[in-house]
């Protein structure tokens, strides 16, 4: 649910093909319509155009589609800040491409434990599955005990071989399935990184608009 104070992501129709993002800080919601302030380098807008606007709630990105009822231009701590009044329409859907979206952790320096194999590189993540590059070796169909790092925590837990794909003679791509329930260790710690690297993709989305 959109509330008070929360960010959120403005993306105009023109921008989906480049993903671009602008992040945005809501001021004020109340029955369908919000206020939400923009800082510099904020696109042009102009009363009655249509937009989508991300949010997260309950672990997940959803987006509405809205259109601006009204504009007005000002200033905080010196700096430009654009204010946009928007009516939110319909009901918000999933922003996710498909049900277990898969997020690029390949530049995020994480590292999971495969079996006997410590650090090997965690590359993608969904909330029911992973890829990681490890030494060649192991056999698709296999369940094997795995460890996820994220930061200063560690998930743990059994996970199914589902692909290999051998990239040279000391490295192979694996991809695994969380054999395990949604709410044990290994599947809360699919969620946390999935949500956290999606979120740290659209901030870096918003920077680069």
């Amino acid at each position: 649910m959109i509330r008070s104070k929360m960010q959120v992501f403005i993306q105009l129709p023109e921008e989906t093909s480049r993903r671009v993002l602008h992040a945005a800080d809501v001021g004020s919601f109340d029955e369908g319509v919000v206020v939400v302030q923009l800082g510099c380098g904020a696109p042009t807008m102009a009363s009655g155009d249509e937009l989508l606007l991300y949010y997260e709630t309950n672990r997940e990105f959803m987006k509405y589609s809205a259109r601006v009822l009204e504009v007005v231009e000002g200033s905080q701590d010196d700096e430009d800040v654009l204010e946009l009044k928007l009516e939110l329409i319909g009901q918000p859907v999933s922003a996710e491409s498909r049900k277990c979206y898969r997020v690029v952790t390949a530049l995020c320096g994480l590292t999971a434990t495969i079996g006997e194999q410590c650090g090997c590189h965690l590359v993608d993540a969904s909330v029911t599955g992973f890829a990681v590059i490890a030494k060649p070796g192991l056999k698709i169909g296999t369940n094997l005990r795995v460890t996820l790092q994220y930061e200063d925590a560690s998930f743990s837990g059994n996970a199914c071989l589902q692909s290999i794909k051998p990239l040279d003679a000391k490295r192979t791509r694996y991809g695994f399935s969380c054999s395990e329930s949604g709410s044990s260790e290994l599947a809360c710690g699919l969620r946390t990184i999935n949500l956290e690297v999606q979120r740290m993709q659209m901030q870096r989305l918003s920077r680069s608009a």
